[in-house]
C-alpha cells in the first residue's frame, strides 16, 4: 500500500521524515502540472511545495461537506463565485501548528474576497478548539473522519498538511504540499481574487 492511501498515524509528527525524502523532488516554486497520474510514485506524484494549475488543466473538487465541531454545517460547493482556501489539518500535527497562524491572518485580511475552510482530522473537539483559539482562525472547520481528505487524493497525499486552492467555478487551481508561508498562497489569492 502506498502512503498515499494510508491514512496518517495519530500524534506523530507527519511532515519531518516526508520533508527529508521529499525535499529534492519538488518543482520550482510555482510550477504548473496537472492533477498526478494514479501510477506516479509519492514523490512525483506529491511534490512538496506549491504547484499551479493553468484554467484548462484544473478540475472541479469532488464534494466537500459536514459537519463542524460546533454542530453547523459547511458546503464548500455553496461558496462557488469565491476564491477557496481548504486546508487539512490536525491538533497533533506540528506543521500545521506553524502555518496556522498564517492561515488565520490571511483569512482575516481576505475575507471580503476568499473563504477559508478547514478539514480537521484531529478526530477530538477539545484539542481542536484549543488550536483553532490558539492560532485565532475563524473560519469553519469540517470535522473529517479520513473521507474528505481521501476523496482529495487526486491533489493531496494522506500526510497533514495539505492545502487546495479553489478558483470561483470551484475547479482546483493550486495545492500545497506540507506547510504553507504567506510567500506561497499570497501570490495566487491576488491572481484568483483579480481574474
Amino acid at each position: 500500500m502506498t502512503a498515499s492511501r494510508r491514512r496518517p498515524a495519530r500524534r506523530r509528527g507527519c511532515w519531518p521524515l516526508i520533508v527529508l525524502a521529499l525535499a529534492g523532488c519538488a518543482p520550482a516554486h510555482g510550477a504548473s502540472a496537472g492533477p498526478p497520474a494514479a501510477s506516479a510514485s509519492s514523490s512525483s506524484r506529491y511534490p512538496l511545495g506549491l504547484t499551479t494549475y493553468p484554467p484548462s488543466q484544473r478540475l472541479p473538487v469532488p464534494g466537500l461537506s459536514g459537519r463542524t465541531w460546533h454542530g453547523g454545517r459547511v458546503d464548500v460547493a455553496a461558496l462557488r463565485g469565491r476564491v477557496v482556501v481548504v486546508n487539512a489539518w490536525a491538533s497533533w500535527c506540528e506543521p500545521c501548528r506553524q502555518e496556522s497562524r498564517v492561515l488565520a491572518a490571511l483569512a482575516g485580511d481576505r475575507a471580503a474576497r476568499v473563504s477559508f475552510v478547514g478539514l480537521d482530522e484531529s478526530g477530538d473537539a477539545a484539542a481542536s478548539a484549543a488550536f483553532t483559539r490558539t492560532s485565532g482562525a475563524r473560519y469553519p472547520d469540517l470535522r473529517d473522519d479520513g473521507t474528505l481528505l481521501r476523496a482529495l487524493a487526486a491533489w493531496l497525499p494522506a500526510a497533514l498538511p495539505g492545502t487546495l486552492v479553489l478558483d470561483p467555478r470551484g475547479r482546483v487551481a493550486a495545492r500545497i504540499v506540507g506547510p504553507v508561508t504567506a510567500g506561497e498562497l499570497e501570490p495566487v489569492l491576488d491572481r484568483l481574487s483579480a481574474a
